[in-house]
């Protein structure tokens, strides 16, 4: 029996908002990273893929996956050193080669390494700063160029520190940016900017 000034379309519409508000906060709970400084947090968009750089206790947003990554890898033990190989023979030595005639001067070479640009980007992207602990920066090169070196700045001294400046995708033989991530030694409410600039050019081979 039901108890008066209660309809069973109110007492649907009660046991909805329960259940809906126990799946935001289970949803809130898994797209939380723990907090690790050591690592990259990113977060993952479910729909188009867009990956923004967070801060180690930064929470996803609900359309997001939480990804993590180490900065460095552990470095692996060195292997045994193999055995000496046996000494070959001697081979027979070759004929006497004829007088060469002098060759002709060869075309000048193309330069190396042309087409030098530098470019900057800040976190936040305005430069204005914000009170965030951390920061992180990826700069790209324009396509077809590499990055030959990099580096980052922030505005406030000594209460915020870089613990992480290289090139990027890290651990690559061919970086086409520069990867920066600074945090607050002693955590205040202060805004500051991270800048990080990367310096990019043609690599002929």
């Amino acid at each position: 029996m039901e108890a008066a000034g209660t309809t069973r379309p109110a007492r649907r519409l009660a046991h909805l908002g329960l259940a809906l508000l126990a799946v935001a906060g289970t949803a809130a709970v898994a797209a939380a990273h723990g907090g690790d400084a050591t690592q990259i947090h990113a977060c993952v968009h479910d729909t188009n893929g867009k990956t923004r750089i967070v801060a180690p206790d930064e929470a996803c947003k609900p359309n997001e996956s939480p990804v993590d990554w180490a900065i460095v890898g552990p470095q692996g033990p060195p292997g045994p050193q193999g055995p000496q190989g046996d000494q070959g023979p001697q081979g027979d030595p070759g004929p006497q080669g004829q007088d060469g005639q002098d060759g002709q001067d060869g075309q000048d070479g193309a330069d190396g390494v042309s087409g030098y640009e530098t470019v900057t980007e800040c976190d936040p992207a305005d430069c204005a700063g914000n009170p965030n602990d951390t920061k992180a920066v990826i700069v790209d090169c324009p396509p077809g160029k590499v990055a030959l070196g990099g580096g980052g700045s922030v505005d406030i001294l000594p209460v915020v520190a870089i613990n992480t400046s290289a090139p990027f995708p890290l651990g690559s033989t061919s970086p086409t940016g520069w990867f920066v991530r600074a945090f607050e030694t002693q955590p205040e409410s202060f805004a500051w900017t991270l800048e990080v600039t990367v310096t990019c050019a043609d690599v002929t081979p």
